[in-house]
């Protein structure tokens, strides 16, 4: 188990081995970089989503749509008798305005979640992964160690010590 640790990192949109790094799509590479390709790796520990903004927008309408539906919604059964029909109906309104609140708070949630991500700058552009996975399998201290030894000097590590090794090796910035 130790030679693969040493030899191979994976997660669903990136693979790291000996020769350099894949980036995968519906499990097969598309790309394929050297390291020397590479112009920097950058590790920190920010939002997961590239687009927080928007979707923290859409989260705050979701929620404004239910609150909205609950104040809206009022039933005053003195006046009104109610048949099999409208329960249904009711029911219905009560099963769109829980949607509503459910779905704009877990995309509130995604749009303040943070994760450590990996960054990697290959001139003008930059491609982006989470590394939520190798956090998961306790395997993000191997790997960081992994990238220091391959990379040198073009990793950058931006997250606290209690995530990664401290080491001299790499230029280390605490958040």
């Amino acid at each position: 188990m130790s030679t693969m640790i040493k030899n191979k990192f994976s997660a669903a949109e990136f693979s790291i081995d000996d020769t350099g790094v894949s980036f995968i799509r519906s499990n097969f590479p598309y790309k394929t970089l050297s390291f020397s390709e590479i112009q920097e790796i950058r590790i920190n520990k920010r939002n997961i989503i590239n687009n927080s903004i928007i979707i923290l927008i859409a989260g705050i309408i979701f929620v404004g749509i239910g609150i909205y539906l609950i104040l809206d919604f009022n039933i005053n059964s003195d006046t009104v008798s109610l048949s099999g029909r409208a329960y249904k109906v009711i029911a219905f309104l009560i099963m769109m305005v829980l949607f509503f609140l459910l779905a704009g708070l877990l995309l509130i949630y995604q749009a303040f979640k943070k994760d450590v991500v990996m960054n990697i700058k290959l001139g003008n552009t930059s491609e982006t992964f989470p590394l939520t996975i190798l956090r998961e399998n306790n395997q993000l201290n191997i790997f960081i160690n992994y990238l220091k030894q391959t990379v040198g000097n073009k990793l950058i590590i931006e997250i606290t010590n209690d995530v990664h090794p401290s080491s001299d090796d790499s230029r280390t910035v605490q958040s």
